[in-house]
């Protein structure tokens, strides 16, 4: 069984993208919190759920070799609308790294059984804490870490050439996780009809997927080989 770990750690409210009156007349400069670096990030607009009727939350994900730059645009975006703090308050974005380990690495570090029920971390005893984040990279040393992230998020597992944002898309609407099992998306071209609706593990070993973000639990989901999200 190989693992792949997608480590998003950093995390922003679209609300801290707005801009504000300027004194003495004018606007503040958009701001843009994002960092300049590479990674994977997912937007998850939740406000639908609090309209009547209450619709499920909608989710994007998306890859950039800068998420700065990524970002300017929409940040800009925001001020060209006025939109506000209130009006942006229920979108948030998690952004962060892919790692992965064959099934070949992961047994040679000891951590074929990583992830699994008991082997997760533990809640944090200090209240109003969440939960504290062990790397898998500190207990079964340290795998592949993806260095480019455009214009195509590719791993090579076992030996098969996987498209990991199609894998963690696929993650979010069919194995589950957290509150989007067959919600909306807008990664059309990722999700749209015809063979790239589904990511199929190729491989000849299971692929186990294990999400940590900043301030969620842990998500692990087993994809066997052979089968289909």
């Amino acid at each position: 069984m190989s693992l792949i770990h997608y480590d998003l750690q950093g995390h922003d409210s679209f609300a801290n993208f707005v801009s504000y009156p300027a004194p003495g007349g004018g606007w503040t400069a958009a701001v843009n919190p994002m960092p300049a670096r590479a990674g994977i990030y997912l937007i998850c607009n939740s406000s639908h759920v609090r309209a009547v009727p209450p619709r499920p939350a909608n989710l994007y994900i998306g890859i950039a070799n800068n998420l700065r730059t990524r970002y300017r645009s929409r940040s800009e975006s925001v001020v060209h609308l006025g939109l506000t703090a209130g009006d942006l308050a229920g979108i948030e974005v998690w952004y962060g790294t892919v790692h992965f380990w064959d099934t070949r690495t992961l047994r040679r570090g000891g951590g074929a059984r990583w992830g699994d029920p008991g082997n997760l971390n533990p809640p944090d005893p200090r209240a109003g804490r969440p939960p504290r984040i062990q790397r898998p990279s500190a207990a079964i040393g340290a795998g592949t870490t993806v260095r480019n992230y455009s214009p195509r998020l590719t791993g090579t597992v076992d030996g098969q050439d996987f498209d990991l944002e199609h894998l963690l898309l696929r993650f979010y609407l069919r194995a589950g996780a957290v509150n989007f099992p067959g919600g909306p998306a807008t990664n059309t071209n990722t999700r749209g009809a015809g063979p790239a609706a589904t990511f199929t593990n190729t491989a000849r070993k299971d692929i186990k997927v294990l999400v940590n973000s900043l301030n969620n639990p842990t998500f692990r989901a087993i994809l066997p080989a052979g089968a289909s999200w």
